[in-house]
């Protein structure tokens, strides 16, 4: 039961995280460039940036699941969303840096699979 209710939580957590990270990478151009928005939020196509992608998504979902995983007795949750965090943004700069390596235009869908993955 414990663990139907935990990977539960991870999947709706990951959803979330991909969402917010999606719908961020349109928000600067929507604050009408607003420098406070930039800090969280990618303001261009670079690697760098889309680090915020996570960044913001992982910050959201533990708003919807920290109750929800301590009271399943959830331990080391901010180690493990660091964690995460961490190795998505590491497969991002792997994945990119490995295929420009072979190609120099960029691949969209290849960028979008890699968050979705880290996610």
């Amino acid at each position: 039961m414990v663990q139907t209710a935990t990977n539960k939580i991870i999947w709706v957590g990951a959803f979330i995280i991909i969402l917010i990270g999606t719908f961020s990478h349109f928000i600067f151009d929507l604050s009408g460039h607003n420098k406070l928005i930039a800090c969280f939020v990618p303001v261009n196509e670079s690697v760098w940036e889309h680090f915020k992608l996570g960044y913001l998504g992982i910050v959201l979902s533990c708003l919807y699941d920290y109750k929800k995983v301590k009271q399943l007795g959830g331990r080391f949750y901010f180690t493990s969303k660091v964690l995460g965090l961490l190795s998505q943004a590491l497969l991002i700069v792997l994945v990119y840096y490995t295929y420009k390596q072979f190609y120099s235009g960029i691949l969209v869908w290849l960028d979008i699979l890699s968050f979705i993955m880290g996610a």
